[in-house]
């Protein structure tokens, strides 16, 4: 670990750094930046479910992007964090705002079409 990732590592709280420790030991080929990206998933993912209970459902995409908002914005606080990491985030969460949108727009369709064969 160097001197940021260090200053970042110190900036966990203690049960980040507990879970940090966990996820280094599990994976020791793992780096810096792959930790924390797990890190802040686990995290996002464990404050979501807390916080909704029975309301979540993971098979919801919704809830996936709400996860991986959080995770980004969670990893954001870090300025040193590898720009390639921020950009993949920003990446799937694009991508997965586009699949929501394109899935519901297929869904609408379809009902549309549906409803034109039945007045016909």
């Amino acid at each position: 670990m160097n001197s940021e990732e260090r200053k970042q590592y110190n900036q966990l709280s203690a049960e980040a750094k507990k879970e940090y420790d966990h996820i280094a030991q599990s994976h020791p080929e793992w780096s810096h930046n792959q930790i924390m990206t797990k890190l802040s998933v686990s995290m996002s993912l464990d404050d979501l479910v807390n916080k909704g209970g029975e309301d979540v459902n993971p098979k919801d995409p919704n809830f996936l992007l709400l996860v991986l908002q959080k995770a980004r914005t969670w990893l954001g606080k870090f300025r040193t964090m590898a720009e390639g990491v921020l950009d993949a985030f920003d990446a799937v969460i694009t991508t997965l705002k586009t699949a929501i949108t394109m899935g519901l727009d297929n869904l609408i369709k379809s009902i549309q079409e549906r409803v034109m064969q039945m007045l016909k």
